[in-house]
């Protein structure tokens, strides 16, 4: 290379980006018009640059799915303490409580052979079982109870409550009122009772469904303890202490410590979908705990 194409392969930068002055560019191309070498320097600066290969984006593309699944999780995570906490409230509010037995309560009247039974204004429910009296099989006796809920006290007007009776069979109908308090039941009208009394004994279901929840959060404890180094029994069985606990948090929630209950299939239902909407949302914050700690142990 001589001292012409030297000079000529430094201004070619600036000839083939049309800078330099038209002296310049008359003295480039006629260098050019004799020097197959320059002519292809000028063709390799005018040819556009490679492509640089784009750079791998499956980790970043991963990172995204997973900060999208961890933002979903907590989404239906909130949800679901926030349908925990609707539920317990709807439990709460519409908890049966049971009128005591007051002169005002009920009046009790006869029409036609038949008991109506017409209850005060801030009785919002009224319900009467009739069954065989097992002292006495040629008599019937009919149970009434009267409640409301917190829900109807707040927020529901005066109510019109009232029951009619009569007897069937030939049999001879005795009406008691239970307070549903462990206390005998009152009698209100029909044939009296010749001897004794009749109690309403409440439900001890619930509590013996939280007897067996706390056993089997104790077994699981100590499952988790013996299974400590591997890692892959330790979620399953954090998972299956999640179960118990859960159950026992609605049941604390919405019954308090005993569960001595009237009211047996409301109650049962309330705490069975507290419980478990509580689990799922547990299930989740404990994935959502562990990938935490995995990610700082990686650190």
């Amino acid at each position: 290379m001589n001292q012409e194409c030297s000079i000529v392969r430094d201004l070619l930068p600036l000839y083939a980006e049309r800078l330099t002055s038209p002296e310049t560019a008359a003295f480039v191309e006629k260098h050019l018009r004799t020097c197959a070498d320059c002519r292809a320097a000028l063709q390799e600066t005018q040819a556009p640059p490679a492509l640089q290969p784009a750079p791998d984006a499956a980790p970043l593309q991963h990172l995204q799915k997973r900060l999208a699944r961890k933002r979903l999780q907590i989404i239906v995570m909130t949800a679901l303490f926030v349908l925990t906490a609707v539920i317990s409230a709807a439990g709460i509010l519409n908890a049966p409580i049971y009128f005591p037995y007051t002169d005002d309560l009920v009046q009790v009247t006869e029409d036609a052979g038949a008991l109506e039974l017409t209850f005060r204004a801030d009785v919002a429910n009224v319900s009467t079982e009739r069954f065989v009296d097992p002292d006495d099989p040629l008599r019937e006796i009919c149970l009434v109870e009267a409640w409301s809920t917190l829900w109807e006290r707040w927020f529901s007007g005066p109510h019109t409550q009232a029951a009619r009776l009569k007897a069937e069979g030939g049999k001879p109908l005795t009406v008691l009122y239970s307070e549903n308090d462990g206390t005998e039941a009152v009698y209100l009208a029909g044939k009296p009772m010749a001897s004794g009394g009749m109690i309403a004994l409440p439900s001890l279901t619930l509590n013996y469904y939280a007897f067996v929840a706390l056993i089997v959060l104790a077994a699981a404890v100590l499952v988790r303890i013996f299974v400590r180094k591997k890692p892959r029994a330790c979620v399953w069985t954090e998972r299956v202490i999640l179960l118990p606990v859960a159950y026992l948090l609605a049941h604390v929630t919405l019954l308090g410590l005993t569960a001595t209950t009237y009211s047996l299939p409301h109650d049962f239902v309330f705490v069975f979908c507290a419980a478990l909407l509580l689990y799922c949302a547990l299930l989740l914050l404990h994935g959502l705990i562990r990938d935490a700690l995995e990610r700082r142990k990686r650190a």
